[in-house]
């Protein structure tokens, strides 16, 4: 390939790159603008309310084991040669998804508990460490970034939502 086709084939990618950041920076700006608004109520009302072996609501509770074991076997499989080939920026960034759907299992059983608003900053909180890595991966991965900047910005994002959104409950 030709240095001309190269810095052609860049230009899209770029460009991309651009529009996302433009389009991020729009998002975060009406964030900031909009009042952050209380959590209805009854959002709490879920459907399995049932208690077993003293768990109250515990279909509820004990359901995030699932989030505990696929995040143990990523964060396993982020040991293999395989993972290890990959780009050190996408990897990271997956590291930081199975580390978050681990906390999303204590962080949601704590949560689900005891349903309420001063618990929900708890179940909502570690899965901003699970979408925002993810996304920041999928674009790392797209785009062909070598940076982990992405990533810690968009995970900042994401936790300093959860805590904005916080200070309307308190």
């Amino acid at each position: 390939m030709s240095k001309r086709s190269l810095s052609k084939s860049v230009r899209p990618v770029r460009g991309r790159a651009f529009a996302l950041a433009a389009l991020g920076v729009v998002v975060l700006i009406t964030a900031c603008i909009m009042p952050p608004f209380a959590q209805p109520q009854s959002y709490h009302d879920f459907a399995d309310t049932r208690g077993w072996l003293g768990i109250p609501n515990y279909g509820n509770v004990a359901s995030n084991v699932m989030f505990l074991v696929v995040g143990l076997v990523g964060l396993a499989a982020m040991r293999t040669p395989a993972v290890g080939a990959m780009e050190a920026a996408p990897r990271r960034a997956y590291g930081v998804m199975f580390l978050g759907l681990v906390f999303t299992a204590f962080g949601s059983a704590y949560y689900h508990w005891a349903p309420s608003d001063e618990r929900l900053v708890w179940d909502r909180l570690p899965m901003t460490l699970v979408f925002m890595p993810l996304l920041a991966a999928t674009y790392i991965e797209r785009l062909r970034l070598r940076s982990d900047l992405l990533l810690w910005v968009l995970t900042l994002l994401g936790v300093g939502s959860v805590v904005y959104w916080n200070t309307a409950i308190t």
